[in-house]
């Protein structure tokens, strides 16, 4: 309650932080104003298979039963080069279905440096102009695509979470 009165309103968590989820899965029971983020598992491979797609939807499904929720807000790509890997697209059809099921609202992707973001840009079209952003000094806000793709000053930016309207394609 004392978080919602503060006004936090999205809740970032992962699989990888521990028991996170099952803890705010046990407070978050029952109605909560906020809007929950978690990430797929990081898989750190030079290559992506249909295996890892199936690994990220049962991810998914093991979260959202951790977290009691019946979805959640966002699930992030944890590790942006695993989505610039061969085979990356997978995670990304898999992660749409994961939207078509009613697991997630929103898909995105963790980006920490300027190359990872150019990456994804070359790669994928993202369907949606806007983004919501997360840097690492704490700072929450919408930032619009051309920004990003024009990359004011990306030395600054450290760390981007980028959850986008429910879809990113291959362009």
């Amino acid at each position: 309650e004392l978080a919602a009165d503060l006004g936090v309103g999205i809740v970032d968590t992962a699989p990888g932080y521990g028991d996170s989820e099952s803890v705010l899965g046990a407070a978050l029971a029952g109605a909560h104003s906020f809007q929950i983020v978690t990430k797929t598992p990081a898989f750190r491979t030079s290559k992506i298979t249909r295996d890892h797609a199936e690994l990220l939807e049962l991810s998914l499904r093991e979260s959202v039963a951790r977290l009691r929720q019946d979805r959640i807000y966002g699930l992030l790509i944890h590790h942006a080069d695993d989505l610039l890997a061969p085979g990356g697209a997978f995670l990304i059809e898999a992660m749409e279905r994961c939207v078509s099921r009613g697991l997630v609202n929103k898909i995105g992707v963790s980006v920490y440096t300027a190359e990872q973001i150019d990456g994804i840009l070359r790669r994928f079209t993202l369907e949606s102009p806007s983004y919501r952003a997360a840097c690492n000094e704490g700072i929450c806000g919408r930032i619009e695509a051309w920004i990003i793709e024009n990359a004011v000053e990306r030395a600054r930016v450290v760390r981007i979470s980028a959850i986008v309207n429910t879809q990113i394609g291959p362009s």
